[in-house]
């Protein structure tokens, strides 16, 4: 089954949009309402969460991506060019956060918080 970007890019929208209007901030998943979130979109969480992840070129619309984290920040830049700028002045962290699994109709997953980091 392919994945469908656009209900992912829906639903972490919010996510990104929360994380520029104030970088300091950190984005926790409990804070977006979970149980709207497919497990494809859930485990974008987990593929962000191994180190910082940043784009070394500039985001392409038109690129195919192998990487998808790459393709989901294309399809959020896709609605909203203003995010751009999450790519090319951040580095995106995803942690932990150890507080209880965070549970829907779907799934049980641990709480993760997302942290935009200056590029330097």
């Amino acid at each position: 089954m392919p994945i469908d970007w656009d209900a992912i890019a829906d639903l972490w929208m919010p996510v990104f949009k929360a994380a520029l209007e104030n970088p300091q901030k950190i984005c926790a998943l409990r804070d977006f309402h979970i149980g709207e979130w497919t497990i494809d979109a859930l485990e974008m969480w987990m593929k962000f969460r191994d180190g910082e992840f940043e784009l070394k070129t500039s985001l392409s619309p038109v690129r195919k991506y192998e990487d998808d984290r790459a393709v989901l920040l294309q399809q959020i830049v896709k609605r909203d060019p203003k995010m751009i700028e999450i790519t090319n002045q951040y580095k995106i962290r995803v942690r932990t956060d150890g507080g209880e699994r965070i549970q829907n109709d779907l799934v049980s997953i641990t709480p993760f918080t997302l942290t935009l980091i200056p590029k330097e």
